[in-house]
């Protein structure tokens, strides 16, 4: 009896492992954490080559300023209609 329900618990072990370390490589994957990139000889790259993820959070940084930018813009706008509106009301008084 005993013997089957420990086999039980192993297999139920082995899944749950199996799971979290799927789900850990997706996570991984995801968020772009975890495992380097092959080793590079640095002493060998000049000043114009750029690393890949260095250009990648580049690019995001530049694309999240864009973003803020418009936004700001669209703000901006959206204050300027505002007061725009509150002029016309309050000569329509």
């Amino acid at each position: 009896m005993f013997g089957f329900l420990g086999f039980l618990l192993i297999i139920f072990l082995l899944i749950v492992f199996i799971g979290f370390t799927i789900l850990g490589n997706i996570l991984r994957v995801l968020f772009g954490i975890g495992k380097h990139p092959p080793y590079q000889n640095r002493t060998s790259t000049t000043k114009n080559k750029i690393h890949m993820p260095r250009l990648k959070r580049m690019t995001r940084m530049k694309t999240l300023q864009n973003s803020l930018h418009l936004l700001q813009i669209d703000i901006l706008i959206h204050r300027e209609t505002e007061k725009k509106s509150l002029m016309t009301m309050r000569e329509s008084m």
